[in-house]
C-alpha cells in the first residue's frame, strides 16, 4: 500500500536533468473498494526497421491462427509467441517506382505520401505515421518522439530515415548511446565520466521514495538501477572504444548507390573504433525501453542499420548482408548450387541473429511490471523491413511481426495471412487508430487492417 498519491507526470529533477518515474501504485487514482483500477498505463508505438529484407523461405511460419509454428528464422521468438502477431501477405505501396530499390523501400515505409507522389529527390515521402501519432500524444511526454539507429548517413537521407515530418524532410536520428541517453534524461554539465546522472537527482529520489509504500519503493529502486546499469555500459564504451562516425566508401560521391553485390569483393564493416553492431543494437534497445518505462516518449522508430548497409558480423563468420541478399536470390533461381548456395545459408544465419536482437528487446519489455501486466503488454511494436526478398528489391508479402497487446487493443499469439495485395498501409492506419489518430488519408490504404483484436 502506498503512502502518498503521485501524478503520472512526477519527475525527478536536477541540474539539466528530468527523469520520469515508472507507473507506480501511488499514481493510480483512488477508487472505490472492489472497483477496477481507474489508472491505466499509456500505449507506446514503435517501428523497428531491418534493412535489406529477409530470406523469405526461412521466414514464413507454417500454419495459420493460434496453432501456427514459428519458422527457423523466427524461432528465437518462441518464448514470446503468445505476445506476437506474425503478419503475412501485406504489400508496401503497390505500383510505386523509385530511382533505387533500396531507399525506395526504406524512405516511404511509414509514409503517408500517395503512390508515386515524389519529393524533389524522386522518392515518395510525406509525414510518416509515427509523426502523425507523435503530434497527437507527444504533448504529454518529454519527447514527442524518439528516432534512433546505429549509423548516420548525411548524404543519403532516403536510405537512412523512416521517420519524416514532411515531404523530403526527415526527422533524423540519434545513433550514439550517450546522445540518446541525454535526449531521454538530460546530460548534466556534460560530465560523462565522473558522475552518474542519478547523482543529480538523488535528493529528489530519496524524498519521493520515503513517501511510497514497499512495493513502489522496490519498483523505483529497480528502475533507477536499470538507468545506472545502461549508463555504466555507455561510459565503458566511451572510455575503451570511442565511436567515431562510421565511414562508408560509396557515400563519398554523395550518391545513393548500393555497395558491390559480390560479397567476395569485401564486406562493409563499420569504421575502426565504432561500437560493434550487435552491442550497439542492444544498448539502443535498452535505452528505448527505459524511455518507455519513464514515459519520456510514447513513439519511437529504430533503424537497426541504414538500408543496404547492414555490416559484416565477423564474430559469427558472416559477411556483407547486402551481398548475401543478392546471392540468396541467385541461389533460389539456380536451384541452390555452388557458392551462392553457401552464401544463402549465411543470409539465413544473419536473419536469425537479427531476430535474436529483437527477442532480447522483448525480454526487457516483458520483464517490467506495469499496471496489471507488463510494459510489453502496453506496446505496439512493428518489427520488419520494407523489402521481402532484398536481392529482388521486392516489396510484396513483407516480413512483419507485431509485438504487444496495445493495452488490450490487440489479440496476439497468432499468424494472420491476408489476401494477396493487401496494403501494408492498412496496418499503419489500424495502429494509428489504436493510438487515437484517424488519418483522413494514408498512402494506398483501403481502411484499417482487420482481425488484429
Amino acid at each position: 500500500m502506498s503512502k502518498a498519491r503521485l501524478s503520472r507526470r512526477t519527475l525527478l529533477r536536477g541540474v539539466g536533468v528530468a527523469i520520469g518515474l515508472p507507473l507506480l501504485e501511488a499514481m493510480e487514482p483512488l477508487r472505490a473498494l472492489g472497483a477496477e483500477p481507474a489508472g491505466k498505463a499509456p500505449v507506446r508505438l514503435m517501428f523497428i526497421y531491418v534493412p535489406g529484407g529477409f530470406y523469405m523461405d526461412a521466414w514464413a511460419p507454417k500454419g495459420e491462427g493460434a496453432s501456427y509454428a514459428l519458422s527457423p528464422t523466427l524461432l528465437p521468438l518462441e518464448k514470446f509467441k503468445s505476445d506476437l502477431l506474425v503478419l503475412s501477405g501485406l504489400d508496401a505501396r503497390n505500383g510505386e517506382t523509385a530511382p533505387n530499390g533500396h531507399p525506395g523501400a526504406c524512405a516511404p515505409w511509414l509514409s503517408s505520401a500517395p503512390i508515386n507522389r515524389r519529393d524533389s529527390s524522386g522518392f515518395c515521402t510525406d509525414v510518416s505515421v509515427d509523426q502523425m501519432v507523435a503530434r497527437k500524444v507527444g504533448e504529454t511526454t518529454r519527447l514527442a518522439s524518439l528516432e534512433v539507429g546505429t549509423n548516420h548517413n548525411p548524404t543519403g537521407a532516403h536510405g537512412s530515415n523512416v521517420s519524416w515530418r514532411a515531404p523530403g524532410s526527415p526527422m533524423g536520428k540519434e545513433v550514439h548511446p550517450r546522445a540518446v541517453f541525454a535526449r531521454l534524461f538530460g546530460d548534466p554539465k556534460g560530465d560523462k565520466y565522473r558522475k552518474s546522472i542519478l547523482d543529480f537527482v538523488k535528493d529528489g529520489s530519496g524524498q519521493i521514495r520515503k513517501s511510497l509504500g514497499v512495493t513502489d519503493q522496490a519498483k523505483v529502486d529497480e528502475y533507477l538501477d536499470s538507468i545506472r546499469s545502461i549508463e555504466k555500459r555507455i561510459q565503458f564504451v566511451e572510455r575503451n572504444n570511442p565511436p567515431p562516425p562510421p565511414k562508408v566508401d560509396w557515400l563519398d560521391s554523395g550518391n545513393e548507390q548500393p555497395a558491390p553485390e559480390d560479397p567476395k569483393k569485401g564486406a562493409k564493416a563499420k569504421a575502426p573504433g565504432a561500437i560493434p553492431i550487435l552491442e550497439h543494437i542492444r544498448m539502443i534497445s535498452e535505452l528505448v525501453a527505459l524511455g518507455f518505462r519513464a514515459d519520456s516518449t510514447r513513439v519511437a522508430t529504430f533503424m537497426y542499420e541504414n538500408e543496404d548497409s547492414f555490416p559484416a558480423l565477423p564474430e559469427h563468420g558472416v559477411s556483407d548482408h547486402h551481398g548475401l541478399a543478392h546471392a540468396a536470390v541467385r541461389a533460389k533461381s539456380s536451384g541452390h548450387t555452388g557458392e551462392d548456395a553457401r552464401l544463402a545459408e549465411e543470409h539465413k544465419k544473419v536473419d536469425r541473429i537479427i531476430v535474436e536482437q529483437f527477442a532480447k528487446f522483448l525480454e526487457t519489455l516483458k520483464g517490467v511490471r506495469e499496471g496489471e501486466g507488463t510494459l510489453l503488454d502496453n506496446c505496439l511494436i512493428v518489427f520488419g523491413s520494407g523489402l521481402s526478398w532484398g536481392g529482388w528489391h521486392a516489396r510484396n508479402d513483407l516480413p512483419l511481426v507485431l509485438a504487444g497487446r496495445g493495452g488490450g487493443t490487440v489479440k496476439p499469439g497468432r499468424h494472420l495471412r491476408y489476401p494477396k495485395g493487401t496494403p501494408f498501409s492498412n496496418l499503419l492506419v489500424a495502429l494509428a487508430e489504436r493510438m487515437g489518430v484517424k488519418p483522413e488519408r494514408f498512402a494506398d490504404s483501403t481502411g484499417p487492417l482487420p482481425n488484429l483484436s
